[in-house]
């Protein structure tokens, strides 16, 4: 991997840059430990020291902090989300491995007694069609979930199962989303002649995507496996999903014994009388 220079430009009694300071040599450390070797060389000048000044005036930088990143400018204060977009950029990584990057080293917001816990991606969802027609696909659509290299070996012998879970991490819930904790289940609302009758219940109850932790998980058909590439029908998932865990789909998952509240049992009747299908919540 080819070295990308950051430069950071600051004055010792600004306390912006101390912040901005710590902020990048943090993220500069935690992205060559993700790689494992040098990826991101961080330079430090200080505007009042003779080599600092003399690199600044070169370079037509008067003000502090101010960040030089393969050439780019960032001025002021800057967030680690930002300084990693930009890194990512610059590093030329495409989607599905900025994302892994991002979802390796940037701190989970998913907290459970004041512990937090990261997710890698080991994979992703691809998809022809748009998030709106998969919103509206009753019964899914086709696609692959295209696993990467490092974990393809996790694959050997899933063939011979005829359908698959798949664990998924919904990336596109906004901070916002993640708060909701009351909601309309969704299909329910689609299906009844009368949504105003369905009923507002905890998003527990629901397989609704906002909810603080976004983690989806759905079960697919499994059509054929090429390599690291799984070709499946019946995603709900958007494309570049990123893909956290997959299991097969067995016979001990299915109970038998099951209960279900009265709205529950309406809406899969009403499902059933205009679509020929089971859905669920």
């Amino acid at each position: 991997m080819k070295r990308l220079e950051v430069l950071l430009f600051k004055i010792g009694t600004c306390g912006s840059c101390s912040v901005v300071d710590e902020i990048l040599s943090n993220l500069t450390k935690r992205v060559n430990e993700y790689f494992g070797e040098r990826a991101i060389e961080l330079k430090l000048y200080d505007l009042e020291e003779g080599e600092g000044y003399s690199v600044a005036t070169q370079l037509g930088i008067t003000s502090t902090p101010t960040i030089v990143i393969h050439g780019e400018r960032y001025q002021g204060k800057a967030t680690e989300d930002e300084l990693l977009d930009a890194m990512v950029t610059k590093l030329k990584l495409n989607e599905a491995e900025g994302k892994c990057l991002k979802m390796s080293i940037l701190p989970s917001e998913t907290a459970v007694m004041h512990s937090k816990y990261i997710l890698m991606p080991i994979g992703i969802v691809k998809v022809s069609e748009d998030d709106q027609t998969v919103n509206e696909s009753y019964n899914g659509v086709s696609g692959v979930v295209e696993i990467f290299d490092e974990y393809s070996d996790g694959l050997d012998g899933i063939e011979s199962f005829s359908h698959i879970t798949l664990f998924a991490f919904l990336d596109k819930v906004t901070k916002d989303q993640r708060k909701v904790l009351k909601v309309k289940p969704k299909w329910a609302v689609k299906l009844s002649p009368n949504p105003n009758n369905i009923p507002v219940v905890g998003v527990f109850n629901t397989h609704s995507p906002h909810r603080p932790n976004p983690i989806a998980i759905t079960v697919v058909k499994l059509e054929k496996r090429e390599g690291n590439r799984l070709f499946v029908n019946g995603l709900d998932l958007y494309d570049a999903t990123p893909i956290v865990d997959i299991k097969p789909y067995t016979a001990d998952r299915i109970e038998k014994d099951l209960r279900f509240p009265e709205w529950y049992k309406e809406m899969i009747c009403e499902a059933r009388e205009r679509y020929g299908k089971d859905f669920y919540i």
